[in-house]
């Protein structure tokens, strides 16, 4: 039995593992993915296989993403990511983004359940889903962006300090 060949569907990467790991990635037992947890990881994901569900991704992570796993649900952004999100995958449920992330989200899947804006994000919420169930702003969004939130949300939670 080959050393790599896991029987756990999490992987939790650090970058000092990441070119020795990489490989694995492509094992079909892996399905979610969690980058650095301590924030040093900021390395390039574009070429992350297809059955991929879960991503997290690091403190410091701040590389355009320019591709997302076909099957990925869910999306988690930390910190201080802050490129445009143009390309998320169709399958998408879950969306965090970082508290450093200001771009708007135009182009966002049908099927998203959940989202979560961070602390910087200061663009209106046009064409929302249908199928938004929970929408949590953790900014000092202006009331007019909230004019056209879809019927389907069921939890609306503000989470703005101003400190």
């Amino acid at each position: 039995m080959n050393a790599l060949n896991f029987a756990f569907s999490i992987l939790n990467l650090y970058y000092v593992y990441f070119k020795k790991l990489k490989n694995i990635l492509f094992d079909h037992h892996i399905t979610e993915i969690e980058f650095d947890t301590f924030g040093k990881f900021n390395k390039s994901i574009d070429n992350l296989p297809d059955h991929i569900r879960v991503l997290i991704l690091s403190k410091k992570f701040n590389k355009p993403i320019n591709k997302l796993p076909a099957q990925l649900e869910h999306l988690e952004l930390e910190d201080r990511y802050n490129h445009p999100l143009d390309n998320l995958p169709l399958n998408l449920k879950f969306l965090r983004t970082a508290n450093s992330f200001d771009h708007p989200l135009d182009f966002l899947p049908f099927g998203l359940e959940k989202l979560f804006v961070g602390r910087d994000f200061s663009y209106p919420l046009l064409n929302l889903s249908q199928s938004l169930k929970i929408l949590s702003i953790d900014s000092d969004i202006k009331p007019s962006y909230l004019d056209n939130l879809p019927d389907s949300i069921e939890e609306l939670e503000f989470k703005y300090k101003n400190h």
